[in-house]
């Protein structure tokens, strides 16, 4: 439940507190009824798939190297985050409506994800028809506030379509999108002991799925529905990496997706007799073994891992060092003969490098000339699919950022309905930022445009007055290293559940840690759970004012360029200032992962390169071509190109030109004469 709503009432002076309960009461975890039932006999084949680029590109990891499972989270996990839902329908007419494009990627992105960290085929598309029925599904749960696989014709914005898909898809309230796929994956509740609809997103066999998705309003939750079962269903299983299906997988598993519920499935197998083993650095744990389910994607054993882990937590805790989970489930029952599966498990915090780590480091001149080509080399990062090289001018940043400017250096994700720059309160100039949370509560972030490249002893500093705001609800500071695909928290504040501050503290957060790596910064008032306050009121939520940068620079005018295949690349500096160099690389289909360190680099004025030719001659059945050319570095590269016609076609590198040093600034290409009539020219680089 939140705090009811508050309203202000201003008598002779003071301000009281009125407090009024609004519908829906926020639920602090999705509510998920019992997966659906397996068809009875083969399903037709859909109308349409939506063949979505990337999104259906088949995607592969192996958990087993922590560093590949780090960036695959910080990738392709994070890149379905905070999608839009832009849904276009409405309820007052029943219009199930559709989402935008890219918040069905997202979905299917994140089915995607847990696919193939659990090692079954990563490419699930979505049908058109499965689209269209499952979001008449999940209009139908949400307008009436209930889940039901089987609704009857007299529940609100009922349609045949929808109760068709809202027997064949997992169905949540109180979330949609790919946060909704998270929870199936966790398959909280009592219902869901056999964690069913996650064997459903896990089943080898599926192809095809839907999305339905509606964001709720004051008055009704948000609800998602994801069509699960396509005409494959009775298909031949494909292979699988690891026999088994189980997730937690064997390998490294980011803490946040590992959670109470562990599961282990296999087709066909008897796991009535089955007994289940966790130790942890050799010690044997207390697990609860659920009782061996049938009829949901493949028969599965389920057991809950003790409280002392997750201490009533929907997933793990975060870890400062890996841990390590041997699990064996043995007495399993296949055929004729008894099987035991053993494996590891080891959860890890993805915000942390590993010792498997390579940022690309940059080698090469520390001074360059402005217009002169440099050439610099890097630690590549295996299994790149390429990489990008970044040229930035640096700037020292002397700013305080305080909504004087109507905060035209940020970015904003906010709930519509308040104002984000208030003159009141504030701590200096005319106005300050503000966040607060409305109904329903969701993150609410500023984010700064500039990127940051700290000192070794940088901070961020700050005035702060956190006010009415429960122990849910957060002030937070974060910084990513990877251009806002992951967010790490320097500084947070929670509430009391009381009125909060009276006026505005300093507070300051060390960026000492990221020294010589380029940032991105926001503000995010955050809610994990529970009750919570939510008002326009300028005394509820979270005020900011005097943002300041201490000992940082920023970096303004990025060129990027694309290595698409080696370590080494050329850039061209336009203007003699200070420049940082970085390079990044791009994986799992192009996305990419955080900036590696900062190179320094040093541009001077100096002679402009030019190439001056002299008149070709014929010595000894050769072409000689010599040419002079001045303001050359020790990585100059001369090319000679030719072409048949001085004014039309393409310039061809001659492969046959020898290039020979004459002495000082002369230079000689030879190659062989032309049969017909040639032009040529020296390209310098």
């Amino acid at each position: 439940m939140r705090i009811p709503h508050l309203s202000l009432l201003a008598v002779a002076g003071w301000t009281a507190v009125i407090l009024a309960a609004p519908f829906p009461p926020h639920l602090d975890q999705p509510l998920l009824g019992p997966p659906p039932e397996p068809p009875a006999r083969p399903l037709a084949l859909p109308r349409g798939a939506e063949l979505a680029g990337a999104v259906v590109t088949p995607v592969t990891v192996t958990p087993s190297s922590r560093e590949e499972s780090r960036n695959f989270f910080n990738t392709v996990y994070a890149a379905s985050n905070n999608a839009s839902p832009a849904w276009n329908g409405a309820y007052e007419t029943c219009e199930a409506g559709t989402t935008a494009a890219s918040f069905r990627e997202a979905v299917v992105r994140r089915i995607n994800y847990f696919r193939a960290m659990a090692g079954v085929p990563a490419d699930v598309a979505l049908a058109a028809e499965y689209n269209d029925k499952a979001q008449q599904a999940a209009l139908m749960m949400s307008a009436n506030t209930n889940l039901n696989h089987y609704p009857a014709p007299t529940w609100l914005c009922y349609s045949s379509a929808g109760a068709e898909a809202a027997g064949k898809a997992n169905l949540a309230i109180g979330t949609l999108g790919p946060e909704a796929i998270d929870g199936y994956m966790e398959d909280p509740g009592e219902f869901n002991a056999s964690v069913g609809h996650r064997r459903w997103l896990l089943y080898p066999q599926t192809r095809l799925m839907g999305t339905g998705d509606v964001p709720g309003d004051a008055s009704r939750y948000a609800a998602n529905a994801v069509w699960v079962l396509d005409n494959n269903v009775f298909g031949a299983r494909p292979a699988t990496r690891d026999d088994f299906v189980a997730w937690p997988p064997p390998g490294f598993v980011p803490y946040p997706l590992v959670f109470p519920r562990w599961s282990l499935s296999y087709p066909n197998a008897d796991f009535t007799k089955a007994t289940v083993t966790v130790t942890q650095n050799g010690s044997p744990l207390a697990v609860q073994v659920e009782p061996a389910s049938v009829g949901a994607g493949e028969n599965s054993l389920v057991w809950v891992m003790p409280d002392v882990l997750f201490a009533g937590s929907n997933s793990h805790p975060p870890t400062s060092a890996d841990v390590a989970y041997a699990v064996e489930v043995a007495g399993v029952k296949v055929g004729n003969a008894t099987r035991s599966f053993s494996y590891v498990v080891t959860v890890f915090d993805p915000a942390r490098p590993g010792t498997d780590t390579v940022r690309p480091s940059i080698t090469g001149p520390a001074t360059v000339q402005v217009g002169q080509p440099a050439s610099f080399t890097f630690t590549p990062v295996p299994k790149a699919d390429a990489h990008e090289a970044r040229l930035s001018r640096s700037v020292a940043l002397n700013i305080t950022e305080g909504a004087e400017d109507n905060l035209i250096n940020f970015d904003r994700d906010v709930s519509p309905g308040y104002p984000v720059v208030v003159s009141s309160p504030r701590y200096s100039g005319s106005y300050a930022m503000r966040l607060t949370h409305l109904s329903p509560a969701r993150p609410q972030v500023l984010t700064y445009r500039k990127t940051l490249l700290p000192a070794a002893n940088a901070s961020v500093t700050f005035r702060s007055r956190l006010g009415y705001a429960s122990e849910g609800q957060h002030a937070r500071v974060q910084v990513s290293t990877d251009y806002g695909g992951s967010w790490t928290t320097i500084y947070s504040q929670s509430g009391t559940s009381t009125a909060g501050e009276s006026s505005f503290q300093s507070r300051t957060a060390s960026l000492a840690e990221f020294a010589g790596r380029s940032l991105l910064l926001r503000l995010v008032y955050d809610y994990s759970g529970g009750p919570y306050y939510a008002d326009t009121a300028t005394h509820v939520g979270w005020v900011v004012d005097d943002l300041r940068f201490i000992n940082c620079a920023e970096l303004t005018v990025p060129m990027v360029v694309t290595v698409p295949a080696g370590n080494t690349f050329n850039i061209v500096p336009t203007a003699a200032v200070a420049h940082v160099l970085e390079v990044r690389a791009l994986v799992f289909g192009g996305l990419p992962l955080e900036w590696g360190p900062a190179f320094p680099l040093a541009v001077q004025n100096g002679p402009v390169l030019s190439v001056a030719l002299d008149v070709p001659a014929l010595v000894n059945g050769q072409l000689h071509i010599n040419f002079t050319a001045t303001a050359t570095t020790p990585t100059t590269q001369f090319t000679l190109l030719r072409r048949a016609n001085v004014a039309s076609g393409e310039w061809t590198t001659d492969a046959s030109a020898t290039l020979v040093k004459l002495g000082g600034a002369s230079f000689r290409f030879v190659t062989p004469p032309p049969l017909g009539a040639a032009f040529f020219k020296v390209r310098a680089q």
